[in-house]
């Protein structure tokens, strides 16, 4: 009798064990925005490969749902109310994000993507660098206050004029669509005049003669995350394969792009058509002085202590590995 107690109860002891696997989900949801950054997003969904490393670590039949949107906001409260589990966007909405999060079903990152200089370019020949800016000038964003770009200018007007007065180009922001500003941009004919971008928009105006008067990496002194992937709390701990197969999949799809650049051209252009095609696209790839692939966040720490000091975000980043799970406790970032 004694046996047979103690082989029941080692059997429902093993039951016990295998629910978390048994509870895993074989579904993943992922949203992105538009973006040449954004390319090992479109890797990992050309080539199945979250299906193909789940497939090696033993759950079979996974289903993967992509989706797009043009807004960070619009992302961000899909991954509130549940609608999708992985959002794919820039590192000011992580932040903000896991900020609002921070007491409950918790939002972390997962990985970077990308690392870019955000640059600011003119076309009016009286602007030769921030200091010029006048009451009039406006600089075309995604968005105003609060984009990566709208801080980085901030941080930048902190830093050379005093924090009293971070805020200095906030007026001269207007928000509007990359394509609309560049067409406004070159056009010549609207108050519009300058513009902050990054690839591809950055290589666009160049090449028509908008010239560079700030970047990114004046301030930063290196290149900062410009994409990252980051999903909750509540996801992670139920599905730890599953989220294993993410970031699998991303390491590889950021590793094939670095190294095959004319196939990782061709898949962008079939998710992100381009007039120029994918030869265009392959000069963006090649300009990695401007930007280049990497899952090593950087960047974050300065920008979360901003956010903190200046009141746009509640809680305090001690470190910047806080903001994200442990699988990037190794990387080299900052």
């Amino acid at each position: 009798m004694r046996k047979l107690v103690l082989a029941v109860a080692a059997i429902a002891g093993l039951a016990v064990g295998v629910q978390p696997a048994m509870a895993e989900t074989n579904k993943v949801r992922l949203i992105n925005l538009y973006a040449l950054t954004l390319l090992p997003h479109y890797i990992v969904q050309d080539k199945q490969l979250i299906e193909k490393h789940a497939a090696g670590l033993g759950l079979t039949d996974v289903t993967v749902e992509f989706s797009r949107t043009p807004s960070a906001a619009t992302a961000n409260e899909a991954l509130l109310t549940d609608t999708v589990d992985i959002v794919h966007a820039a590192m000011g909405p992580l932040l903000t994000i896991w900020d609002k999060t921070i007491a409950r079903n918790k939002v972390k990152g997962m990985l970077g993507t990308a690392v870019c200089s955000q640059t600011l370019y003119t076309v009016d020949p009286r602007i030769k660098s921030l200091d010029d800016f006048q009451a009039n000038d406006r600089i075309a964003m995604t968005d105003v206050k609060t984009s990566t770009q709208a801080l980085i200018l901030q941080m930048q007007a902190a830093k050379q004029y005093g924090w009293d007065n971070r805020f200095r180009y906030d007026p001269n922001m207007i928000a509007m669509d990359n394509n609309e500003g560049v067409a406004a941009l070159l056009s010549g004919h609207t108050e519009v005049k300058s513009q902050m971008l990054t690839v591809p928009y950055s290589y666009i105006v160049e090449q028509a003669g908008a010239r560079k008067i700030f970047t990114a990496k004046d301030l930063f002194g290196e290149m900062i995350t410009a994409t990252v992937l980051y999903g909750n709390q509540k996801f992670v701990d139920e599905n730890p394969v599953l989220y294993q197969a993410v970031i699998a999949a991303f390491e590889e799809a950021n590793e094939f792009v670095r190294n095959n650049k004319e196939e990782a051209a061709k898949i962008y252009v079939k998710y992100e058509p381009q007039k120029d095609g994918a030869d265009f696209i392959v000069k963006l790839l090649q300009q990695e002085d401007t930007f280049r692939f990497s899952t090593t966040p950087i960047g974050f720490q300065r920008f979360a202590d901003y956010m903190y000091e200046s009141g746009l975000m509640k809680n305090k980043v001690e470190k910047w590995t806080d903001v994200f799970f442990d699988n990037v406790a190794g990387k080299p970032g900052n």
